[in-house]
């Protein structure tokens, strides 16, 4: 093996990077050399570190941990090809460790891409905008180049602003990532409120520190994988598509139709009672099981839900939509109610949810759903409320507590929630009301699967 210097960075000596190598110093390798597998890349198995992989196997689950990232028809061509490119070197980080980490760097490269070709499509190449004199008019453009060029300061539009939509604010034109971030969400192309957080808190950030070179970094296999699924995730979601099993942009979920029974014990013996939860089918199979002093009720929910048996009616205590269709009765009457209704399930939404949290001497009751708050009257509205959009009900009840105590909700220690209105009753049904018009009053039945811990 031959070595050319280029030249030394520290001395004489040389400067020795993070990774060992002589700064300065470049290895010439043979092609055996070059398509050698990293020892490390074979480290990682399909359970995390262990018993080094062949390299046959270590190439294919690469590949197979990206392969379902794809790409809608309807992306251009341009952000197609960029990201097939971060793919593509993904799976050459079988040869090549460092690719993982070019990878994860390259994403908001493509990200940015793909939010420049979004914006001009979005407007049909004719950017809204308001002139220097305030007259409103559009800027052709084919690409995002022409915008770039006469937006930014010296352009010929340097003092123009965009009108996002009809009869919006203008505001600045949207030339980077961030902005563009913002603009994008804004127009509803991009949704959830832990989804946002991640703009503001790990891409931006993430974004500048790999523009202005601060430091080096090492990026593991897994690593670059999610960064390719997410970054899938967010491209599709631009072009109006949720991704099935996503972890950001998830499409709707299924319920299925589920039985939760429960031992009537001492109803302040928690230890005295027991739990089972299981699907409608299986419910005529239970008879032998269990005796008659059991109760049963039927709901729409999602088999997966750690909190389903947390289900009560006047909170919003799972971590999904979880709707009661019939009980509580005992498992003849639940057996019969299945057999003559047979109900089938729906599909939900998680993200952008909206909860209503009531506050009454200093501590923060459950969240409610929308339409349970709004048929609440005389005492029941009495303390303050807050009207909260979430992806999760324990992320609004989480925010409301530590507000309540007078805790800060900003910078680092800010809640991935929306606060949309906060005040009283009557004040916050109204904005209830408007951002949500279809709610309609709905007092339920009080009715809740015994509880296994005390709610905080």
């Amino acid at each position: 093996m031959n070595a050319i210097v280029a030249h030394t960075c520290g001395g004489p000596d040389g400067r020795e990077c993070p990774n060992g190598i002589i700064a300065g110093t470049m290895e010439i390798r043979s092609l055996a050399e070059l398509i050698a597998p990293d020892e490390r890349t074979l480290l990682f198995g399909p359970f995390g570190l262990g018993a080094p992989l062949t390299a046959d196997q270590a190439t294919k689950m690469q590949q197979a941990a990206i392969a379902g990232a794809d790409l809608l028809d309807d992306v251009p061509e341009p952000v197609t090809l960029s990201f097939e490119r971060l793919r593509s070197l993904h799976s050459y980080g079988v040869l090549f460790y460092d690719a993982y980490t070019v990878v994860t760097e390259l994403r908001w490269v493509v990200l940015e891409m793909a939010l420049r070709e979004r914006f001009v499509s979005f407007y049909a190449s004719a950017i809204p905008i308001v002139n220097r004199a305030g007259t409103a008019t559009t800027f052709p453009a084919a690409n995002f180049d022409t915008i770039s060029e006469a937006f930014r300061r010296g352009g010929s539009h340097a003092r123009c602003q965009l009108v996002p939509r009809p009869g919006g604010t203008p505001v600045s034109m949207p030339l980077t990532l961030a902005p563009l971030l913002s603009w994008a969400r804004a127009q509803q192309l991009l949704e959830g409120q832990r989804n946002r957080l991640l703009e503001q808190r790990v891409f931006r950030p993430a974004r500048n520190h790999f523009a202005h070179g601060a430091g080096h970094q090492l990026t593991m296999p897994n690593q670059s994988a999610a960064a390719i699924r997410d970054l899938a995730e967010i491209i599709n979601r631009l072009w109006g598509t949720l991704t099935a099993g996503g972890r950001l942009y998830p499409a709707p979920l299924k319920r299925e139709v589920l039985v939760i029974g429960w031992s009537d014990g001492d109803v302040d013996d928690r230890a005295d009672r027991s739990l089972v939860t299981m699907r409608a089918s299986h419910i005529r199979d239970q008879r032998d099981q269990y005796g008659d002093d059991w109760r049963y009720i039927v709901v729409l929910g999602i088999w997966d839900d750690a909190e389903l048996m947390e289900f009560d009616t006047r909170y919003e205590l799972t971590h999904y939509p979880t709707d009661l269709l019939w009980g509580p009765g005992n498992h003849r009457e639940c057996a019969a109610w299945l057999a003559n209704t047979n109900p089938t399930g729906d599909e939900v939404s998680c993200l952008d949810r909206l909860f209503l949290v009531q506050t009454r001497d200093g501590q923060a009751r459950p969240p409610r759903l929308p339409e349970v708050m709004l048929a609440l009257n005389g005492e029941e509205r009495d303390g303050d409320w807050l009207l909260i959009r979430a992806d999760s009900p324990f992320d609004a009840f989480h925010h409301a507590r530590h507000t309540a105590a007078g805790e800060s909700c900003s910078g680092e220690d800010r809640c991935p929630v929306e606060e949309l209105a906060r005040g009283s009753w009557g004040d916050v049904a109204a904005v209830t009301n408007l951002e949500l018009a279809s709610a309609q009053p709905r007092r339920p039945q009080p009715i809740m699967v015994p509880r296994q811990r005390p709610f905080p």
